[in-house]
C-alpha cells in the first residue's frame, strides 16, 4: 500500500476498550490494543495516502453473550436487559 501510495486499513475494535466492564479485563485489553494500533499505524502512515480506521462498535446483540455464558440464555440476555 506504501508503494503503491494507497489503500484503506479498517481494524474492528469496541466501545469496551473505552469503557470497562465487569469480567470484560482481556476482551477490553484486546480493543483497547487496536484502537491504539490503528493511532500508532496513523501515525506511521502520515503523509502516505493510505488512510486507516478503527471502527468501534457499542453494545451489539451478537451470539458472543451466548457462548460467552455457555448456552445460559438468562445470562446473555441480561447485558441487554432495559436498553432500547
Amino acid at each position: 500500500m506504501v508503494a503503491r501510495n494507497s489503500g484503506f486499513i479498517v481494524n474492528l475494535g469496541s466501545i469496551a476498550g473505552e469503557y470497562n466492564y465487569q469480567t470484560g479485563n482481556v476482551y477490553g485489553a484486546s480493543k483497547a490494543f487496536v484502537k491504539h494500533f490503528t493511532q500508532n499505524l496513523k501515525a506511521d502512515l502520515l503523509g502516505t495516502m493510505v488512510r486507516v480506521c478503527c471502527i468501534e462498535p457499542g453494545l451489539t446483540r451478537t451470539e458472543f453473550q451466548h457462548v460467552r455464558f455457555d448456552g445460559d440464555e438468562a445470562k446473555s440476555d441480561a447485558p441487554y436487559q432495559g436498553i432500547t
